[in-house]
Formats: C-alpha cells, structure tokens, sequence
C-alpha cells in the first residue's frame, strides 16, 4: 500500500487573510457564486462593525455576540450566510 504524503497547510499570517482564505475554502468546496458573494458581502460587514475594537478581547467579542444578535430576526438563508 502507498504511503499518502501529509499535506502541510500554510499558517494564516493575518487578521487580513482570515476572510480571503475561508472563501477560497468555500469555493473549492463548490458553492454557487452568488454564495460567496453573499458570504463576502456579511464578512466585510462584519469586518467593519468590529474593526474599531480589535484591541480589546472583551469589547471584540461583546461586538461579535451583538452582530449575530441583530441578525436573529434575519430570513433563515440570510441568517445562515452569516
């Protein structure tokens, strides 16, 4: 039987990148174009709602918890995306 090699995934360098290698991974995974777009369309807000409070854990993760809470009346697809 032959040995499968280890794959040696490349280590995200930073918070920049975060967004533009999960879709990248969606992608190859084969969602609808208008998927990504949608995905990339919340990230960015998502980016821009806590981009004010990367320095501080709490307030970031407070700002998080508070994005998602607004979205909990959102249609179940939309809901989903984000």
């Amino acid at each position: 039987m032959a040995r499968v090699p280890k794959i040696y995934w490349p280590k995200v360098s930073s918070r920049q990148t975060y967004a533009a290698d999960y879709l990248l991974f969606k992608k190859g995974q084969g969602l609808a174009e208008r998927t990504l777009d949608d995905m990339d369309y919340h990230l960015n807000r998502l980016k821009k709602a806590v981009l004010p409070r990367l320095d501080d854990e709490t307030e970031l993760r407070q700002c998080v918890m508070q994005y998602f809470a607004d979205s909990a009346s959102a249609a179940p697809t939309t809901f989903n995306i984000r």
